[in-house]
């Protein structure tokens, strides 16, 4: 789609990836705790800006039908939190190329990608953790995508520590076509009675999750490999056909692993170069033509 002439420049709101995800409790007011290995590959929604009369919001691209431009949507809801008295009114404009409650960030992306976008078209001048503040008040979600970078979430996403990789990493994402509620999921995933689980030894807390993390290839397969994806049998229950999606993925030729992002649908595929990622893209094209499918880079410096 070609952006109409005038509007600023483009922000990136990346596609968030849980490459794992343990729960490790809950707490009291119901928030579950998670331990979870996240990246943000280069391929996302964007933002653009324009002057206009009135704050407002539009929504373009294959996946805009049915999303609110109203006061409820979180690209709103991030502008007006950030806002200040005298900032001019602006038009936002919404390329919504990702699937719609996928598992893979995109309403946190977006909020996150605004509350940037703002801050510089507005020149606030707002730090990283203020950026954060605001986020957190739009959901758990927003303050790993502010950063766009490697990351260990842990706790209810309040704890964010960045993650090198050693190696360039190829990803295909996968999204049959449904949507999952989050909260359906974590639900269905009490129902089963699965006892929490933790990539420390149990027992162990924040103070002791090393400060820094560097991963090789070989590493990275080995440690999500270990710990999967605790949501993945809950998910399946909701949507089985998650389960062959994942396992359509895993048989591509040259793929190192293949999970679930998140509370699912979109499931992933990883790869050590471009071309086997997008041989494996040509054929689950070929093999589910009404699936969602893309590759993209994960960089190795974020």
């Amino acid at each position: 789609m070609a952006i109409a002439e005038g509007y600023h420049q483009k922000w990136q709101a990346r596609a968030k990836v849980n490459l794992d995800l343990l729960i490790t409790g809950r707490r009291e007011d119901g928030y579950h705790l998670l331990d979870s290995l996240v990246i943000f590959p280069d391929v996302g929604d964007d933002i653009f800006l324009a002057p206009s009369a009135e704050l407002c919001l539009d929504i373009q691209g294959p996946f805009a039908e049915g999303l609110s431009r109203g006061e409820d949507n979180l690209v709103m809801r991030a502008a007006r939190a950030i806002r200040q008295e005298g900032c001019p009114s602006v038009k936002i404009i919404l390329q919504k190329n990702l699937p719609v409650a996928s598992g893979i960030g995109g309403g946190s992306a977006d909020a996150a990608a605004t509350l940037r976008a703002l801050n510089e078209y507005w020149q606030l001048n707002y730090s990283m953790e203020a950026l954060s503040n605001i986020g957190v008040t739009l959901g758990a979600d927003v303050p790993a995508c502010l950063r766009q970078q490697h990351l260990r979430l842990y706790g209810v996403g309040d704890v964010l520590l960045p993650f090198d990789l050693q190696d360039d990493l190829w990803i295909v994402l996968v999204n049959p076509g449904d949507t999952l509620s989050t909260p359906a999921v974590f639900r269905a995933w009490g129902q089963m009675g699965q006892a929490f689980r933790h990539r420390q030894p149990a027992g162990s807390n924040v103070a002791h999750i090393p400060s820094s993390i560097e991963f090789d290839l070989n590493s990275l397969i080995q440690a999500i490999e270990k710990s999967g994806n605790m949501l993945t049998p809950a998910a399946c229950r909701l949507y089985p056909d998650i389960e062959g999606v994942v396992q359509t993925i895993s048989q591509q030729s040259e793929c190192l692993y293949a999970g679930m992002s998140g509370s699912g649908a979109t499931c992933f595929g990883l790869f050590a170069d471009v071309a086997a990622a997008q041989r494996a893209v040509t054929h689950l094209h070929r093999a589910s033509p009404a699936w969602w499918v893309q590759a993209a880079q994960v960089e190795k410096n974020l």
